[in-house]
This record gives C-alpha cells, structure tokens and sequence, in this order.
C-alpha cells in the first residue's frame, strides 16, 4: 500500500474483515503504521498492509458492475443448462450422449474441456 493512501480522516476498511471499518486517526508512519479508531470505538495501530481506503462511490460502482456480471453469466449458464438438456433429450432409444460419442456420433470432448479448464468436473453433467 503506498504511505500517501493513509492521511488523517481517511476511511478504512480491515483488509480481512469487510465488517471492520474506520477513520485513520494518524496517518501513516515510516513503518507502515496506522492508528485507526474503528466504528465500535476501539483505537489500535494497524499495519497499512491490513487496511484498504474505502470509496463510497467506486464501491458502490464496482458492487454493481460485479452484480451486471453475475447476472450476465446466471443467464448464460441458464441458456447452457438448458440447450444442454435439450440436447440429452433428442436422444431417443435408452442410448446417451456418452454411448453417442462412443459410436463416434458426437463429440463431448469441447464441452467437456471447457468445463475442466476452469476447474469444474464434468461428471454432474451426467447425473
């Protein structure tokens, strides 16, 4: 964190603890150090390593950019589920998508890499 964030009045939030806000009562020493009365009244000195400068606005921002995003992928995965359900269910003997592709009928395997390399596991898929 640089020195120059922590000035006197500045608001600060615990690093590991959202919940935990303050005011910086001393700014920031050559040590890193800052002196903090939290919202419960408490005052200790905290590294400025374990505090992060809060902006209300560019919260406020990011919260709701992060929630366009999320809401943006529950729909893309919505879709997903729901093309992929399509799919199983144009399957119409007591055959799978998994005996399709062993008769070399379909290929599973881009769905199947997509799902693993970002680190989920393709067997719900077949629950």
């Amino acid at each position: 964190m640089k020195l120059s964030h922590f000035i006197a009045g500045a608001q600060v939030r615990d690093l590991y603890d959202r919940s935990h806000q303050g005011q910086v009562l001393t700014p920031t020493d050559t040590d890193g150090m800052v002196e903090v009365r939290w919202d419960d009244g408490t005052i200790s000195t905290v590294d400025g390593d374990e505090l992060r400068v809060v902006d209300p606005a560019a919260e406020a921002k990011m919260v709701q950019d992060v929630q366009a995003k999320l809401d943006e992928a529950t729909s893309a995965f919505e879709s997903a589920f729901k093309a992929f359900q399509d799919a199983k269910d144009l399957v119409v003997d007591d055959s799978g998508l998994y005996d399709l592709q062993d008769e070399s009928l379909i290929d599973l395997s881009k769905l199947e890499d997509t799902i693993n390399k970002n680190g989920w596991s393709v067997s719900s898929l077949y629950c």
